[in-house]
């Protein structure tokens, strides 16, 4: 976990089982890399006490392709508050990316392959060879 992303998740505020506005805005306006969202999604439990009524479950398992996964099931129950921090959420695209489904009822699942929480990035840049200059060419 990289030391914003620590700041970010160590420093949650809340009252009365609702986020703090001020949290929802560092939240908004954090900027992701793929692994800090993976690692922020595995850490996602933890936020359970500042929130009144959602439910959030982390499990071992697999992808679709069969690749060792943690799989994060977000259930909001309706309730506005967990509906703040789950449109908090999706509005990173490295989120967006974990996110596998939706149900409705406000049921969001996320997979977390262990690759990502290793440091592998999905989407690696490729070095494109130099193009070769014909001679007498500048």
């Amino acid at each position: 976990m990289s030391a914003t992303l620590f700041d970010l998740t160590s420093g949650v505020d809340s009252a009365d089982g609702y986020l703090a506005d001020a949290w929802l805005d560092r939240l908004r306006a954090f900027e992701f890399s793929c692994r800090d969202a993976a690692h922020f999604l595995v850490w996602l439990p933890n936020i359970k006490p500042h929130l009144a009524c959602a439910k959030i479950d982390l499990l071992h398992g697999t992808t679709d392709l069969g690749m060792p996964a943690e799989l994060l099931e977000f259930s909001t129950r309706g309730w506005s508050g967990a509906e703040n921090l789950i449109d908090a959420m999706l509005g990173h695209i490295w989120i967006k990316y974990l996110h596998t489904k939706w149900r409705r009822g406000g049921h969001y699942s996320f997979e977390i392959p262990a690759s990502i929480l290793r440091g592998v990035e999905p989407f690696r840049a490729r070095t494109l060879p130099e193009p070769e200059l014909r001679k007498g060419t500048t």
